[in-house]
């Protein structure tokens, strides 16, 4: 009896805990166990793998230079969809931080992955917010002599004219 009991309290405790990931949470599970591992591990757990994109996301976001780390470690070891998903958030992430997004460019990403819509099924509405919010990001960072960000914004332009067919 008593072992059922501490089985079942173990269990509970676990069961009860969470990760709450940060980035430097995740930058140290990389430095453990290498990128590779790491994403296998997220592959095989669908909520510690939403809880970090989450997370990575965020950091994306907020211009977290160590969120931008992350995701070119974690892009160089990607398979094709965690490729796919990481060229979406740091497109994503091109409306709040247009010059670290372009900056992604030299830790493994292509400009042709990451001045994307990032959406597969948007509404038209998040869509064009996004795609405005996108290009007057991109738009202040040519005024500032940004080569990179005119390329994107003319690949962003290529594939809105295709969108609009």
């Amino acid at each position: 009896m008593k072992l059922i009991v501490c089985t079942l309290l173990t269990c509970f405790i676990i069961g009860c805990s969470t990760s709450n990931p940060t980035i430097e949470s995740i930058e140290s599970q990389i430095s453990k166990k290498g990128s590779r591992a790491y994403l296998d591990e997220l592959a095989a757990n669908h909520n510690l793998l939403t809880e970090n994109i989450d997370i990575l996301q965020t950091g994306l976001n907020k211009g977290d230079p160590d969120a931008f780390s992350v995701a070119g470690q974690l892009r160089s070891v990607s398979d094709a969809g965690m490729s796919t998903t990481l060229n979406f958030m740091v497109a994503r992430s091109i409306p709040y931080q247009p010059k670290m997004a372009m900056g992604t460019v030299d830790n493994g990403f292509e400009l042709a992955g990451i001045c994307n819509v990032p959406f597969v099924e948007a509404s038209k509405k998040t869509v064009d917010e996004f795609i405005s919010s996108a290009m007057v990001a991109l738009d202040s960072e040519v005024s500032n002599g940004s080569e990179l960000a005119a390329e994107c914004k003319a690949i962003f332009e290529g594939r809105i004219a295709n969108l609009l067919k």
